[in-house]
């Protein structure tokens, strides 16, 4: 006697559909809350013709820690009050401006006051946001003329075809994780007497000490008088040239 196959009924497949879904979401992974974004100035007063130094961190918000494995971030300063030299490396993954399809980055490094800064964790696997931030590069100015509340900040899009600032989950690939940024905001002002390096309206033997204890290559250094990243000869001479009373 031949037996009837039994019809597969609406509950019997339920389960079979929850065990797909849970497979499929096991497979390609979960990202949990998001990643901010937020530009850090080192200083919030500096000097024309100082250098100015910007970081920018990874944040997770969701008080734990976040995966993270690329990002595209857009940023935007005033190249008349600021001109972008260059990025510090952190030595964990690599950080650049190259060549775009948005038209953002012109040269290298991007001198019209936008570029797209690309970013990729190390090949060895994504790097670790936490709540606290996670430094991820430090943008490399030049203050060129005073100026109050001076933005360096970052755009959702821009460019032509349109742009967009992203960051890419370390736990699903392809995922945009970003959540809200956060911009840097400092104050340019103009230094009557740059060879005073201490602060103290004389050009006296403490700054000639100071100057030559960081004789060499020093990044935002006051000693580096002339602002061109090292402290050397051409320093020597403007202190020794401006010596005595200064105010």
């Amino acid at each position: 006697m031949m037996m009837r196959r039994r019809p597969l009924t609406f509950r019997t497949t339920i389960p079979l559909i929850a065990r797909c879904m849970l497979a499929a979401v096991a497979t390609t992974g979960v990202a949990h809350g998001d990643i901010d974004l937020e530009l850090r100035p080192t200083e919030d007063l500096v000097e024309v013709g100082a250098p100015v130094l910007v970081e920018l961190y990874a944040i997770s918000d969701d008080k734990g820690i976040q995966t993270l494995a690329a990002l595209d971030a857009i940023v935007a300063w005033n190249p008349s009050r600021l001109r972008l030299t260059g990025l510090e490396p952190t030595g964990i993954g690599s950080a650049g401006f190259p060549p775009d399809p948005f038209g953002l980055n012109e040269s290298n490094p991007p001198a019209d006051g936008d570029g797209v800064l690309i970013y990729f964790a190390p090949f060895s696997g994504p790097i670790q946001a936490t709540p606290a931030g996670t430094l991820i590069t430090t943008l490399r100015f030049t203050a060129l003329a005073p100026a109050s509340d001076t933005v360096v900040g970052m755009l959702e899009n821009a460019g032509d075809p349109p742009g967009a600032t992203r960051v890419f989950s370390g736990d699903t690939a392809g995922l945009d994780v970003l959540g809200t940024l956060r911009n840097a905001t400092l104050d340019i002002v103009v230094t009557t007497c740059p060879a005073d390096v201490d602060d103290d309206d004389l050009v006296g033997f403490t700054d000639l000490i100071a100057l030559l204890s960081d004789w060499g290559a020093c990044v935002a250094c006051p000693t580096d008088v002339d602002r061109d990243g090292t402290v050397g000869l051409s320093d020597l001479l403007e202190v020794l040239g401006a010596w005595g009373a200064c105010d």
